[in-house]
């Protein structure tokens, strides 16, 4: 069975997570798939519009990107905002720009909370093997 899938939407998810082409090319390899190949996905993307695929090159990319298959096929449009430095990519959402910037900076705050909690977590680790063992 063909699908066709838009071809930037293949792109726009494998840069949202910043993955190169080999990056997707393994993930869609994990538990023993055939997977799809770096020259396929570098075909798809290169590709104007629409790409006509197979079913399983399309359900295997969307289940490595972590998206659906709709996700695929549908033409999306990002819009990229600056906050705090950073760049943030938004794929999906109809809400208003002022939702969508405080939905953004509310991940923002999440991504520097986790980013404190692994560093602590680290130090923590790194002192726990520094420390002397107490005698029997």
């Amino acid at each position: 069975m063909r699908v066709e899938i838009m071809a930037r939407n293949v792109k726009l998810f494998r840069e949202e997570k910043c993955w190169t082409q080999a990056d997707l090319e393994y993930a869609t390899k994990v538990g023993g798939k055939v997977g799809v190949s770096r020259p396929t996905i570098k075909r798809i993307e290169d590709e104007p519009g629409y790409y006509n695929s197979t079913s399983y090159v399309a359900s295997t990319l969307a289940s490595a990107l972590g998206v659906s298959l709709d996700d695929l096929m549908v033409p999306i449009h990002p819009k990229m905002y600056d906050i705090g430095g950073e760049m943030m990519m938004e794929l999906f959402s109809d809400a208003s720009d002022d939702q969508l910037r405080a939905d953004l900076e509310k991940i923002i705050e999440m991504r520097k909370q986790s980013r404190e909690i692994r560093a602590r977590s680290a130090a923590l680790a790194q002192s726990q093997k520094t420390k002397p063992s107490d005698p029997e």
